[in-house]
C-alpha cells in the first residue's frame, strides 16, 4: 500500500509525520497511521534500532500505508542500500554541509541512469513480489524515492541555494536544535537570525523546486513555519508527545484535585 508521499506533495498537499527513535514495539506504527500521521522517521541517528526492528518497520509502514522515511547517521553506501531494499520511501541525511555531498547521497538513492544504486528485485521494496519489467520498477522507483538533506551547520546555510538546486534532492529539513547550536543562539528559535535562516532554506527551496521542512515541537511553532512556506512539517518525536500527552493529563487531574 502506497503511501505516495512525493505524489502528494507534487499535488499541493502539506505533510506532517513525526520520528521515531526510542519506543521499541511496532505497534506504533498503525497507532501513529491511525491518529492521521502521513510519514514516520525511523532515526537511526540518535535511535537505537537494529536492522531486524528497522526491516520490520518499513514492511509495516508499507502494509498500512504511512510513508516510511529513515534518517541514517552518516553517509554510508550499505545503510542506503539496505533501508532503501527494505522498502523505505526515501532516506534523510543529518547535517548535508554542500552540494558535493547531496550528489553523493542521490547517486546512492537513485537507480542508472540517475545514479548507482545496486539492484536486488525480490526484497521488501516491492513487496517480495515477481517483478515483471524491472527497468520500469527501477525508473518509478527513481521517480519515487524521496531524497531529504538536513541542513543543520553554517556551511549548510551557506550552501543551501546549491544543495536544494542538485538533482534529484527533494527535501531541505533544517534540524533546529542543530541549525541554532551552530549559529551560536541554541534554543532561540525567535532570534532574528534563526528566523532568517528559515526563510533563506525556505526561498532556496522555492527558487529550486523543491519542499523546505522543519522540526517543530507545537502547535505555534508549527503554524508559524507554514507561514514562512514550510510544506512538510516533522512534528516532535514519539516520545515528546507521549510525555506531553501524559503531562497535559497530570496537570488536569492535579488542577482538578485542588479544585476539589
Amino acid at each position: 500500500m502506497s503511501a505516495n508521499l512525493k505524489k502528494r506533495l507534487q499535488n499541493g498537499e502539506r505533510l506532517i509525520g513525526t520520528m521515531i527513535n526510542r519506543i521499541d514495539t511496532l505497534d506504533i506504527i498503525p497507532m501513529l497511521k491511525a491518529c492521521g500521521m502521513d510519514y514516520v522517521i525511523v532515526d537511526n541517528e540518535h535511535g537505537t534500532w537494529n536492522p531486524e526492528k528497522i526491516a520490520d518497520m518499513a514492511l509495516l509502514c508499507n502494509s498500512t500505508g504511512l510513508g516510511a522515511l529513515i534518517r541514517i547517521p552518516v553517509l554510508h553506501r550499505p545503510y542506503v542500500q539496505q533501508y532503501l531494499d527494505c522498502g523505505f520511501d526515501g532516506i534523510m541525511l543529518p547535517n548535508c554541509h554542500n552540494a558535493e555531498i547531496a550528489r553523493e547521497l542521490v547517486g546512492l538513492c537513485k537507480y542508472e541512469p540517475d545514479g548507482n544504486r545496486g539492484i536486488s528485485i525480490m526484497r521488501g521494496h516491492c513487496g517480495y513480489n515477481a517483478v515483471d519489467d524491472p527497468e520500469e520498477f527501477m525508473r518509478r522507483k527513481n521517480e519515487e524515492t524521496i531524497v531529504i538533506v538536513q541542513i543543520e551547520s553554517r556551511d549548510g546555510l551557506k550552501n543551501v541555494g546549491e544543495i536544494a538546486a542538485v538533482p534529484g534532492v527533494d527535501i531541505a529539513l533544517i534540524g533546529p536544535n542543530d541549525l541554532s547550536h551552530s549559529l551560536g543562539i541554541m534554543g532561540q528559535y525567535h532570534n532574528p537570525e534563526f528566523i532568517r535562516a528559515t526563510e533563506d532554506v525556505a526561498a532556496a527551496c522555492k527558487k529550486a523546486g523543491k519542499w523546505a521542512a522543519i522540526q517543530a515541537t507545537n502547535p505555534a511553532a508549527m503554524r508559524e513555519y507554514m507561514e514562512r512556506g514550510f510544506d512538510f512539517i516533522l512534528y516532535g518525536n514519539e516520545v515528546s508527545l507521549l510525555m506531553s500527552a501524559a503531562r497535559q493529563c497530570v496537570g488536569e487531574f492535579k488542577k482538578i484535585c485542588s479544585d476539589g
